[in-house]
């Protein structure tokens, strides 16, 4: 299920190539509202704000994915300021 859109499919390989990262498994404890949703189609549409099981597992996935982002971006930042005090710190012991 692509947690971005509710896309729900039944199996990953009619997902074109390009788009299959997008796609995460349902876990073992909703697979009977995923297969409940699919009703036997290839693929169904899962409203992301229904309050149903599968649009709480899909909202949780994107707070956890918001918070990985949040704190690469952060770390990232983080790196950036140590080599700039890296830099800074060099100069001084050089002039020094």
């Amino acid at each position: 299920m692509d947690c971005n859109t509710g896309h729900l499919v039944s199996d990953i390989m009619s997902v074109e190539e390009a788009r299959r990262h997008l796609y995460q498994q349902i876990p073992e404890s909703h697979l009977k509202a995923a297969n409940k949703k699919l009703a036997g189609k290839k693929e169904a549409m899962v409203s992301l704000k229904s309050g149903g099981k599968l649009s709480k597992l899909c909202t949780n996935w994107r707070k956890k994915n918001k918070l990985r982002r949040k704190q690469s971006k952060k770390n990232a930042i983080q790196r950036d300021l140590n080599l700039k005090w890296k830099k800074i710190s060099n100069r001084c012991i050089q002039v020094c």
